[in-house]
């Protein structure tokens, strides 16, 4: 209810909704809801045990993509970490890049989306490489977006810059 309060101004009835860092899908489900049969989500969650609780929760709604694999700038592989304060946090864990990792890792922009409308991102750190990946996207959607900014594993002045030149 929170989410449609808050964001039913920015979501409509046959949008196109991104969850980047969907956990197990909470938010996923109310966006689900605004965007109604006629819209779409895509859920991106790398860590596999929450996107196996994802895939259940979401398994009844046709018009949501899912896909394990975390986004940033390029394409390549990873691991998951646990969160250093709530080691059995699913919602904390991050990504990290390491090429011998089991999780993928793809630059959004490789994926194809005729229209973004929003853009929801909770990615522990790697919210600058996901825009930074998204850059195309971004740029000509020009979606409303929620960016959780988690500091200190990201720079918020680097992710302001990318957005400002992307969304003038």
């Amino acid at each position: 209810l929170f989410c449609e309060t808050i964001l039913g101004e920015y979501i409509a009835p046959g949008d196109t909704v991104l969850d980047i860092g969907a956990c197990i899908g909470d938010h996923t489900l109310s966006f689900v809801k605004m965007v109604g049969p006629n819209g779409r989500v895509h859920a991106f969650e790398p860590n596999p045990p929450a996107f196996e609780c994802l895939r259940h929760n979401m398994g009844r709604f046709p018009n949501v993509g899912l896909h394990n694999a975390a986004l940033g700038k390029w394409f390549g592989a990873g691991s998951m970490l646990d969160s250093d304060d709530q080691p059995k946090n699913l919602g904390g864990a991050r990504f990290v890049e390491d090429k011998d990792g089991c999780v993928s890792i793809v630059p959004l922009d490789s994926l194809f989306f005729n229209q973004v409308n929003f853009i929801k991102i909770d990615a522990e750190g790697m919210e600058a490489d996901i825009v930074d990946g998204g850059r195309k996207t971004i740029y000509y959607s020009k979606p409303s977006m929620l960016i959780e900014v988690n500091r200190p594993l990201s720079d918020p002045s680097h992710l302001f810059a990318l957005l400002e030149e992307l969304l003038p």
